[in-house]
């Protein structure tokens, strides 16, 4: 709805028409500058937080843009328009979040709906903008992102009700603490090359969740995906182990 209007009410309001576009750049430069930090936020804190705050942020700033149209503040609809890039920002974020709380066979489906959701939102945005124009008198088109308003408050209850985190951060819960995770290697590691050292001589070695060990010598290699590193061990002559 912003590449619609933003036009119009930049060409209206703007205060030469060298900034007409400027409402709408506002946007993509909100989209620009949010989309990592909606990524890690998101990573951190959990898809529905995410969302539910984004909607959030998307509802005050459609409501900004209303009462700068109504008010003629060209300054204060430009700070709308970047605060729902903001959203925008989370919102790609959707095609991920559908994926992650499906099973795998439904993930293609879930993705797709999703899609299919944006093509609709294309068509319902200028729709509704085009449709409630004059439902502010005297100020033409603040009544459209008024009623956009109305649209976010509906997607926060509907957000509201998405399971707490997405896969991965139920799974970045789940990991030990780094220093943890190595003990527990380095003892399986110490235990394996006691009892059965003529495993790693054949580079036979150890798996550890996503990392593979194996040994040559008095080397460890670690292989955790990114290649191999080489990690000199130290030998305890008395117990045999690390």
């Amino acid at each position: 709805m912003v590449v619609l209007l933003g036009g119009i009410l930049g060409t209206t309001l703007a205060p030469t028409p060298l900034l007409a576009t400027l409402p709408a750049s506002a946007q993509i430069v909100g989209v620009a500058l949010s989309t990592i930090p909606a990524a890690l936020f998101m990573q951190r804190f959990g898809r529905r937080l995410g969302f539910i705050l984004s909607a959030c942020t998307a509802t005050g700033a459609t409501l900004l843009a209303s009462w700068a149209v109504a008010h003629q503040s060209f300054t204060l609809l430009c700070l709308a328009t970047a605060l729902i890039g903001v959203n925008n920002a989370f919102a790609l974020q959707y095609r991920f979040a559908a994926a992650e709380f499906v099973p795998p066979e439904k993930v293609g489906k879930a993705v797709g709906l999703v899609m299919i959701g944006t093509l609709v939102a294309v068509w319902i945005g200028p729709t509704l903008a085009l449709y409630a124009r004059h439902l502010l008198a005297g100020a033409e088109f603040a009544g459209s992102f008024l009623a956009t308003s109305g649209l976010y408050l509906i997607a926060i209850a509907i957000l509201t009700r998405l399971p707490d985190a997405g896969r991965e951060v139920q799974l970045a819960s789940e990991r030990l603490p780094l220093d943890v995770w190595w003990r527990e290697v380095a003892e399986e590691v110490e235990a394996d090359l006691t009892h059965r050292p003529d495993s790693w001589v054949r580079g036979e070695g150890l798996d550890r969740g996503p990392v593979r060990l194996g040994c040559r010598g008095d080397v460890v290699g670690v292989d955790a995906g990114r290649g191999v590193e080489e990690v000199r061990v130290r030998r305890r002559e008395h117990h045999g182990g690390l």
